[in-house]
């Protein structure tokens, strides 16, 4: 059964990490379709995570 809490409870204990990301993909900005280092940090970050349920 779905559990519509799912996705807020996954976002709030990704929040400290998904800000932390944030500001430093803005301190370091990278140019349109030259987005090498930005993709390899999301990269690295998605293949340490789990899944995010399912909406």
């Amino acid at each position: 059964m779905w559990n519509s809490d799912a996705p807020l409870a996954f976002l709030n204990a990704c929040h400290a990490e998904l800000t932390r990301l944030r500001r430093e993909l803005h301190a370091h900005p990278e140019l349109g379709f030259q987005e090498h280092r930005a993709a390899g940090l999301v990269a690295e970050r998605a293949l340490d995570r789990p899944a995010a349920p399912m909406l």
